[in-house]
């Protein structure tokens, strides 16, 4: 017997999925769809746009097919998932990644050209391909993606409803990115998580059993400051008007292992109409 996977067996193909490259602004880029099979509701599909699909994609594409649309009994509405990943055998590409997702113009084409690709490009021909809600848009990022969802947010307020920024990666400029919310306005009412897992912060971070502590990890994690800038952000953005925040804080998650627990809460906030202005947020880690 030949199993899967040996002796040049196909790949395995997943229902509802469609994956081609195509260009942007740093190069080649992948994207991987996941598409409802009923039609769209009168409003439209829901739509996620993932920009870190090498990392969050599979478990994204099975909590929204059990989560939402007609099989599911969670009134979430039928959704479309747009990850974006590299023409790299396992989608990632680090060295891109960072320079799409966080770096200057002068490391690249950098993350504002990414943003525009995305308002410019991407967005425009999803919405020509399928009946989108434009009151249903999630940017959702993870790490690198979360600083970026960040950024967008403060540049683009009004490009999308929802926005997800787990784990963000603000030490990467926090100033920029503590400025840029601080001066935030956004022209619509905006639903926005941001999350980490606890072990993500240096004051509580384990060392393997029987392992000694890693005093690298450990003052890498210290100098990042994961869990308390993202704490920190949800509770200066809570005072702006037209913002909805709540702040996720994972038991017993690191920076890898949280993101399946914070995907599952990050599409049942596509149920939530942003409200209005002057909303805030909820007490951190409440709910």
């Amino acid at each position: 017997m030949r199993l899967p996977g040996s002796g040049g067996a196909q790949a395995a193909f997943l229902p509802g999925t469609a994956s081609g490259c195509i260009d942007a602004p740093g190069g080649a880029l992948r994207l991987v769809l996941c598409l409802p099979d009923e039609p769209p509701p009168p409003a439209g599909y829901a739509l996620i746009v993932a920009p870190d699909a090498g990392f969050t994609f599979g478990t994204l594409r099975d909590v929204v097919r059990l989560q939402t649309g007609a099989r599911a009994d969670t009134g979430l509405p039928a959704t479309i998932v747009a990850g974006l990943g590299y023409p790299t055998p396992d989608w990632v590409d680090m060295h891109r990644r960072t320079t799409d997702l966080t770096g200057p113009a002068s490391s690249g084409p950098g993350r504002a050209a990414t943003l525009r690709f995305l308002e410019h490009d991407l967005l425009p021909a999803l919405a020509d391909a399928y009946r989108l809600d434009p009151e249903r848009r999630m940017l959702l990022g993870h790490s690198f993606g979360g600083y970026f969802a960040l950024r967008a947010l403060a540049d683009r307020p009004g490009l999308f409803s929802h926005v997800v920024a787990s784990s963000p990666s603000i030490w990467v400029d926090p100033e920029a990115v503590f400025a840029g919310l601080d001066a935030l306005r956004p022209p619509r009412p905006v639903c926005l998580m941001l999350s980490a897992g606890d072990e993500e912060d240096a004051a509580i971070a384990r060392a393997r059993p029987g392992a000694p502590p890693d005093a690298e990890r450990l003052a890498r994690l210290q100098e990042r400051h994961m869990v308390a800038r993202a704490r920190d952000a949800a509770a200066r953005l809570a005072a702006v008007p037209g913002l909805d925040v709540r702040f996720r804080l994972f038991e017993g998650e690191g920076h890898g292992s949280v993101i399946p627990a914070m995907l599952s809460r990050a599409v049942g906030l596509l149920a939530e109409t942003p409200a209005g202005p002057g909303t805030g947020s909820v007490p951190p880690d409440s709910r």
